[in-house]
């Protein structure tokens, strides 16, 4: 047989054996010698070769529970001689290793002397689920016997034959860890691979499949933090990125706005330039014109009035001849004059052309102070966007105060997370401080009415922000409703403009029609001018002709009646006829010169006057083109900013229902942590429940006033906890309301007044809905919550009754060793409270006690020696503790993981004791006595120097 015995992981090789789950290596033994009749067992509990926190060493004496230790490490433990010990190691979702410490079969003779410390050391691993490991470690993995042999005077060493006994359950338990290694090292690759392929698409910023991807590695890994990390940084980013996305867009927006009324002013300004160089060229055409009529006009007089003086200095004839012309030259400067007044009219014609003009330029700088104005109206525009962006900026800013909220929220709900886990280590060491249970009743009734009142308040924040869905539900059906009416509107808008695009556009084909058929009057109008002059001509041409037949007609006559006296006048009237012949032949080609001068002056004025009535004619169209145009232009530039104002506003009202949209989004999102709050509630309730009963079962085991002061505290610890979470409720209320100031505002915003003001009188009457279904709701809850409670107590009551019971009986039984009456009681117990650990461990024992009888009937059962006290033969002798320290109290202090401990070492003559202070980081202080728990009060009075 080997001396010490090591329980650590197995490592198997070709040439050593270390055995790590129930295999016993040999250790050199610290040989301190106990001056007792008893056996200092101790050692380290290990997981993989590390000190092991948290760890629970439970020893059974001949079957019954002697003490419960919680072990940090490391741990020591007293046997006496005599008894049968079981030793169990394990902790919360560990496995539990069990060892068998047989004391029996020492030879008095032997028993008189000291044994040796005995050490043992234990390395416990994680349950492995879907495996028989707990069936196995059901019995001891090692046994330590009385060895009358060893180093010839006997002592204790471990059982080689029983090691041996059970290697091939050893090689199944080593069998089921390698596999659970081996999953363990699949899910990590697993892990690293989603993580690994996440990563890369977050650093490409593909956050659509990083999300997904790092969801899927949480999933595998739920307790690493990274994953959760980066699904927040790529939320933050994707809102970032909207937020970019929007100002981009509404700086690219006044970008095109401004480019669009550069480019308007741009054609206005060549308009109003071509405009100015078409009237400069028709103002240049008329005044050359008017310059080339002069000339011919006075060149014309002056040639004419030579030719008159000619031919009267010729003949008489030609003195008559200049008579009917000077009469005709009166009706030519008739003419002229009449041409003159034409120019004259002519002229103020294009007076008032050039007035139009004058006008038109008017019009020009009246369109210029427009387009100004037009320019000061989208500057407006463009600072009421900008403005809108700043509200857009500052409602991102509160939208992340929001989720600042929400986070404090989420600290809030991990504060509960890991109150909650601190509660259960609490329990856990309430569980050895053994509870009062009269004070834990009083204590539960008071707990539960907070709760209850808790509940409550949930409940009402709950309806309270399903009233607020509600009605923001409602709001964002009246922005759709406005909206749809805008888009109404704006349909409308487009329709009209459709019509009076067209309307211009016919009236444009009416004016192009109507100029062409002017234009086809006007040439009609000169080809008669034409052809009348022909006519007029041909007309002087006759008359002339027919005087001269008149003429000769008359001299043929008097010839005739003078034909006696005018044989003798032959000659001379012969010369005369020839004179008078020549001289109506220079006359009629005078006359002729003449009429032709007079037609080609008129020919030249007909021309000018239809030239100034063409150009009169254009310039008034040039003016109706310019004036339409100025006015399609302003009407252009009135719609357009009408369309703007209408786009502008319709973005707005877009923008609002997004801002309501993410606003519901975050409401959901505060709805889900209020009902993460609840759950945290819940599970609080339920573990208050739990340490409840934890509470009722240690009472009904052991009583005393220490106990109760502790789980006063303990109590008041929870009421913190509720208060914890009742400040989170009022936080989560306050979020509501801010998010109801924020849905106020958003409705602010609508531009529409009778909308808003619609919207404010529903509001409004939501409001006075919700504080009257508020007020219901809150007389209803008060009266439901007193029926809950009293339920709730009086079904805890019953229960508490029932449980206790069965417990008593059970343990009146056992008392009496009567196993199997007291079996049937404890399974009775654990059917009652199924989460209750007393009853199973109850059970587990006594039908370990019954295999052992079964085994060996007829052995008497020897009851557990628990004087802890340490025995020595000779009373004046000293013990190890007043032989190291000195008379009186000595301190010392030990810093551990998570627990700060303080040791006083109480020597009074040849005995000494050990009394242990443990202040835990979350706030509970316990007191021992060796390892018996004591209140602070003893631990004041027998630790104090003056006694």
């Amino acid at each position: 047989m080997q001396r010490g015995v090591s329980i650590s992981k197995m490592k198997v090789t070709s040439l050593l054996t270390l055995w790590v789950i129930g295999c016993f290596a040999l250790l050199i033994p610290a040989r301190v010698l106990a001056q007792q009749s008893s056996i200092r067992v101790y050692g380290k509990i290990t997981e993989n070769d590390k000190k092991l926190q948290g760890a629970i060493i439970t020893v059974y004496a001949n079957g019954s529970l002697l003490k419960t230790i919680n072990a940090d490490g490391k741990y020591e433990v007293n046997l006496e001689l005599g008894v049968d010990y079981v030793i169990t190691y394990t902790k919360p979702g560990f496995i539990t290793k069990r060892l068998e410490f047989n004391t029996n079969n020492v030879p008095p003779d032997r028993a008189k002397n000291p044994f040796s410390d005995f050490p043992i050391d234990i390395d416990i691993f994680p349950e492995v689920p879907g495996t028989d490991i707990d069936k196995v470690l059901q019995q001891p993995i090692g046994k330590i016997l009385f060895d009358p042999t060893y180093e010839k005077v006997g002592d204790f060493a471990s059982d080689e034959a029983y090691h041996k006994s059970i290697q091939s359950l050893l090689d199944q338990i080593e069998k089921a860890r390698k596999e659970a290694e081996d999953k363990a090292k699949e899910l990590d690759a697993q892990y690293k691979k989603a993580l690994a392929k996440a990563d890369a698409e977050f650093t490409s910023k593909d956050f659509a499949n990083a999300r997904p991807d790092y969801q899927a590695a949480s999933a595998i890994k739920p307790g690493e933090q990274y994953p959760i990390n980066q699904i927040a940084a790529i939320d933050k980013a994707q809102k970032d990125a909207g937020a970019k996305a929007t100002a981009d867009a509404l700086a690219a927006k006044q970008k095109r706005t401004a480019d669009s009324l550069a480019n308007i002013q741009k054609a206005k300004d060549a308009a109003a330039a071509a405009l100015a160089a078409k009237q400069k060229r028709a103002a240049d055409s008329l005044a050359q014109l008017q310059k080339a009529k002069d000339a011919a006009a006075a060149a014309a007089k002056q040639k004419r009035t030579a030719d008159s003086l000619a031919a009267a200095q010729k003949s008489k004839a030609a003195a008559d001849a200049l008579a009917a012309k000077q009469k005709r030259t009166a009706d030519s400067l008739a003419q002229v004059q009449k041409t003159k007044d034409a120019a004259a009219a002519l002229a103020a014609k294009n007076k008032r052309a050039a007035d139009s003009i004058a006008n038109a330029q008017k019009a020009k700088d009246a369109a210029a102070a427009a387009l100004a104005a037009q320019k000061k109206k989208t500057a407006d525009s463009l600072a009421a966007a900008q403005k809108a962006k700043d509200a857009a900026a500052a409602l991102a800013a509160k939208q992340k105060r929001t989720a600042d909220s929400l986070a404090q929220v989420q600290k809030d709900k991990d504060a509960a997370a890991a109150l909650a886990a601190k509660n259960k280590r609490a329990a856990d060491s309430i569980a050895a401080a053994q509870k009062a249970k009269d004070a834990a009743a009083a204590a539960l009734a008071a707990k539960q009415k907070r709760t209850a009142d808790s509940l409550a308040q949930v409940q009402k924040d709950k309806a309270a922000a399903a009233a607020l869905a509600a009605k923001q539900k409602r709001t964002a059906d009246s922005l759709a409703q406005v909206q749809k009416d805008k888009d109404a509107a704006a349909a409308a808008l487009a329709a009209k403009n459709k019509r009076a695009a067209d309307s211009i556009a016919a009236a444009q084909k009416a004016k192009d029609a109507a100029a062409a058929a002017l234009a086809a009057k006007q040439k009609h109008t000169a080809d008669s001018l034409a052809t009348a002059q022909k006519a007029k001509d041909a007309a002087a041409a006759l008359a002339a002709k027919n005087k001269r037949a008149a003429d000769s007609i008359a001299s043929a006559q008097k010839a005739k009646d003078a034909a006696a006296a005018l044989a003798a006048k032959n000659k001379r009237t012969a010369d005369s006829l020839a004179a008078v012949q020549k001289a109506n032949d220079a006359a009629a080609a005078a006359l002729a010169a003449k009429n032709k001068r007079t037609a080609d002056s008129l020919a030249a004025v007909q021309k000018a006057k239809d030239v100034a009535a063409a150009l009169a004619a254009k310039q008034k169209r040039a003016a109706d083109s310019i004036a339409a145009a100025q006015k399609g232009k302003e009407a252009a530039a009135a719609l357009a900013a009408k369309q703007k104002r209408t786009a502008d506003s319709l973005a707005q009202v877009q923008k609002a229902n997004a801002a309501t949209a993410a606003l519901v989004a975050k409401n959901k999102r505060t709805a889900d942590s209020l009902a993460t709050v609840q759950k945290a509630k819940d599970d609080a309730a339920a573990l208050a429940a739990k340490q409840k009963r934890t509470a009722d079962s240690l009472a009904a085991a052991q009583k005393g006033k220490e106990a109760a002061a502790a789980l006063a505290a303990k109590n008041k610890r929870t009421a913190d906890s509720l208060a914890q979470v009742q400040k989170a409720n009022a936080a989560a209320a306050a979020l509501a309301a801010k998010n109801k100031r924020t849905a106020d505002s958003l409705a602010a915003v609508q531009k529409d007044k009778d909308a808003a003001a619609a919207l404010a009188a529903k509001n409004k009457r939501t409001a006075d809905s919700l504080a009257a279904i508020q007020k219901a709701n809150a007389a209803a809850i008060a009266t439901q919550k007193k029926k809950t409670a009293d339920s709730l107590a009086a079904a805890n009551k019953d229960l508490d009754d029932k449980y206790n019971a069965a417990m008593n009986k059970g343990n009146q039984y056992l008392l009496t060793k009567n196993y199997k009456p007291a079996l049937t009681a404890y399974q009775q117990a654990s059917a009652l409270k199924p989460n209750e650990g007393l009853p199973k461990q109850r059970i587990s024992q006594i039908q370990q006690q019954l295999a052992i009888l079964g085994q060996n009937t007829g052995t008497p059962v020897k009851a557990p020696v628990k004087d802890t006290v340490p025995k020595n033969t000779d009373p004046n002798e000293k013990d190890s503790l007043a032989l190291k320290y000195n008379q009186g109290v000595t301190e010392e202090h030990i810093d551990e993981p998570g627990c700060e401990v303080t040791r006083r070492i109480v020597v009074k003559g040849p005995r000494g004791f050990v009394y242990t202070r443990k202040v835990w980081s979350w706030g509970q202080t316990y007191y021992f006595k060796g390892e018996q728990p004591i209140t602070e009060d003893t631990w004041n009075r027998e630790t104090s120097n003056s006694n």
